[in-house]
């Protein structure tokens, strides 16, 4: 957006293999959508927001907070 602002996406899909569970087993997949705000442009600090969505009943909504280097 700005070279303060930034918006982050992403899709990832992976096939799952639980030993011992066959429910465990199958296709996942998550979806991604993030904003980024550069702290400290020389050292590349930036704060990382980002919301996930997935099939997965045990974590289908995940709310992430980060301040790091970005990627």
């Amino acid at each position: 957006m700005n070279d303060k602002w930034c918006v982050a996406t992403g899709v990832a899909v992976a096939r799952g293999i639980h030993p011992n569970a066959k429910e465990k087993n199958g296709l996942f997949y998550a979806g991604t959508i993030g904003i980024r705000y550069m702290l400290i442009p020389k050292t590349k600090l930036a704060l990382r927001i980002d919301l996930t969505q997935s099939n997965q009943d045990d974590e289908a909504i995940r709310f992430y907070f980060r301040a790091g280097e970005t990627f």
